[in-house]
């Protein structure tokens, strides 16, 4: 990467929303878009990568070219990455919101005008204490504070009942989580269909972590047919041991005398609980409509609740994974807001040098990736930020078959 990049993002720090960084490449270079004038974009791209810069007209015609300079650059990186002997997706917000998913300021949006919580928002937010920027709102901070003076007192002077309040916005959190939808060709189907196409079923599973309550993953699976490991396989009670189960094709296995796994298969770990989970009982049960909800909703004590059961489970498992050699990791529109899965990161990248990550955001901007930028230019090869939705992201990614590219490099193989 070149010596002056990071002068480079500094400079594009306070750029226009239509100047964005489009990749870092941890070893080879960036690849950004610059706005000259408001007819005039340019794809500069870091001299390292032996690639002419070059002027468009239309703002999505320098976007399409970036991308297609992009996924050219990580196309052979992604296709072994894809084929690592463990390969995980951890997604954040950002990955539902082309599905109908809100993000953390559209619930603020959300809620802030639901007249069914309160009908002065204003004075609550005196009454909490709590007078956000705005287009800085945090619905997390909020619920935080409202938790605090609830432990304190349920109602306050003004008459405003707190836990109320708090039961009120949560039930808002989970109608609209609810309301996520899978189509036809939605970036989750484009995504685990190709990753699965292009791993050999006998590899250890695809492992998705997500910090989403929706049920994106599951109508996916649905979707390409695939058998959704998510602990809620054998029945509706939740069992931590079937992470540990495969599916196998039983009669082919009998013709050729060996197992022969069913390919269409991965794990799925909701790491905040999801919004058919229902802990009413004495287990927690899948239920369309739960009783009691067992989720993390975003507020204080969500590092807390991280290590209680199931959530402790999930845990431990995207820790063990990231540990382990030849893996790989794709973070997709996670706003790095969760501490202790940051930690569990930056563990595993100093621990684990055989770890590639695969940062994917729209805005390389944000102050959250600051650490992961110092360490590409600070000479670490195993960081890679893309400034893509995970629409683009599902679309760039190479759709490569089993095998295809083992036969090229036959192929380009030259004599001894």
């Amino acid at each position: 990467m070149k010596k002056n990049a990071k002068k480079d993002t500094e400079n594009n720090a306070g750029a226009t929303e239509e100047s964005l960084v489009r990749v870092l490449i941890s070893g080879a270079g960036n690849i950004n878009i610059e706005k000259e004038s408001d007819e005039s974009f340019k794809v500069v791209v870091d001299k390292s990568l032996q690639i002419e810069d070059k002027t468009f007209t239309a703002l999505e015609e320098a976007k399409k070219h970036a991308n297609t300079l992009l996924y050219k650059q990580l196309g052979r990186k992604f296709e072994k990455s894809i084929r690592s002997e463990n390969l995980v997706l951890l997604t954040g917000a950002g990955a539902s919101m082309e599905c109908g998913g809100p993000s953390m300021l559209g619930l603020w949006k959300i809620v802030s005008e639901d007249t069914s919580i309160t009908t002065d928002w204003s004075s609550l937010l005196t009454s909490a204490g709590y007078a956000p920027e705005i287009g800085k709102e945090n619905l997390e901070d909020l619920l935080s504070r409202l938790q605090t003076l609830t432990r304190a007192h349920k109602i306050n002077s003004s008459g405003t009942d707190f836990e109320n309040v708090i039961e009120k916005i949560e039930a808002k959190i989970l109608e609209e989580c609810k309301k996520v939808q899978i189509g036809d060709n939605s970036s989750h189907i484009r995504f685990i269909s190709r990753i699965l196409k292009g791993r050999s079923a006998s590899s250890p599973r695809l492992k998705v972590f997500t910090l989403n309550y929706d049920t994106a993953f599951e109508q996916t699976g649905d979707k390409i047919k695939a058998v959704v490991l998510d602990g809620f396989l054998l029945s509706k009670n939740f069992k931590s041991v079937e992470f540990d189960l495969d599916i196998v094709q039983r009669e082919r296995s009998r013709i050729h005398n060996e197992e022969n796994f069913y390919s269409k298969v991965f794990q799925l770990y909701k790491m905040h609980g999801s919004v058919d989970w229902d802990s009413s009982g004495e287990v927690i049960q899948k239920n369309e409509t739960p009783t009691k909800p067992t989720l993390i909703y975003p507020n204080s004590s969500k590092f807390e609740r991280s290590f209680e059961m199931p959530f402790f489970e999930m845990v431990s498992r995207l820790q063990s994974v990231l540990r382990k050699e030849n893996t790989t990791l794709f973070v997709v529109g996670y706003g790095f807001g969760d501490e202790h899965v940051n930690r569990i990161i930056g563990e595993a990248l100093k621990n684990n040098l055989n770890l590639e990550i695969f940062i994917v955001k729209p805005n390389l901007q944000d102050i959250s990736l600051h650490n992961y930028i110092e360490k590409i230019e600070k000479g670490s090869m195993n960081i890679h930020l893309i400034g893509n939705t995970f629409d683009e992201l599902s679309t760039g990614v190479p759709d490569v078959k089993i095998g295809e590219h083992l036969l090229e490099e036959e192929k380009n193989e030259k004599p001894i």
